[in-house]
């Protein structure tokens, strides 16, 4: 029986805020959706919030909407927010749920949304996003799994270029260059993966996001934070396990 913990912070459950440091069961935490369920795998849905039906998108047009993002989103920050819905305005919120729906997509893409239906998916991003972590406690490795820390960051990093106005990372080396690409990614990119990965409970990655995790950034198409991931796994204690030892 796998064992889950949640860190000591405030928790939505169906409307009930959780606030000590819990832990449940496998079954209990299917019961509240937060465990991935098995689908069928069918790649065609339907979404009433954004009110469209989308089919595999291709890596090209998943960036031509993050860049529409940053067209239409220009300079809206959800950092001062913590990433909690309750702090947002309207604004805000609107592209965060837009922000939200590109993640699921990405990952339907690149076959990682570990059978999570969209909606089970968002919620729990958004947890993660918050600093609420459903991971099985191991002694054998660290708590945080690359996979989890690559889609934090992912999220993060593109409200970076939304904030930027370019929305891809493909878009800021176009309109930047790769020296400005490069200056861009060390003062507004690097700082927000210290942040999110210390919300984590990974307190070393400062140290090792140096030129390389730069040039990763930059290299990458749709996941920059998933490099990002990806490099500190492959220097933690164990390295290149599939979770963070850095804590």
């Amino acid at each position: 029986m796998n064992i889950y913990f949640f860190s000591r912070r405030k928790l939505l459950i169906g409307g009930i805020i959780l606030k000590k440091r819990i832990c449940i069961t496998t079954g209990v935490a299917m019961l509240l959706g937060l465990s991935p369920i098995l689908t069928t795998g069918a790649t065609v849905y339907a979404n009433e919030e954004s009110n469209y039906v989308q089919v595999n998108s291709t890596t090209k047009e998943l960036e031509q909407r993050m860049e529409a993002l940053a067209n239409q989103y220009k300079g809206v920050s959800l950092f001062e927010t913590e990433f909690n819905k309750e702090n947002m305005t309207p604004v805000q919120l609107e592209l965060y749920n837009k922000v939200l729906d590109l993640q699921y997509d990405i990952a339907l893409q690149n076959g990682s949304t570990n059978g999570m239906s969209r909606e089970q998916y968002k919620q729990y991003l958004s947890n993660a996003m918050q600093g609420f972590i459903i991971q099985p406690r191991n002694a054998g490795h660290g708590l945080i799994s690359v996979d989890v820390l690559g889609t934090v960051l992912d999220t993060a990093l593109n409200v970076v270029l939304i904030i930027g106005g370019f929305g891809s990372v493909s878009a800021m080396v176009k309109a930047l260059g790769q020296e400005g690409a490069k200056k861009f990614v060390k003062k507004e990119m690097i700082p927000v993966i210290i942040k999110e990965s210390e919300k984590l409970g990974i307190k070393g990655a400062k140290n090792y996001l140096q030129d390389k995790a730069v040039g990763l950034i930059i290299s990458a198409i749709l996941s920059p934070g998933k490099q990002a991931a990806k490099l500190l796994d492959s220097i933690d204690k164990i390295p290149n396990n599939g979770y963070i030892e850095l804590t």
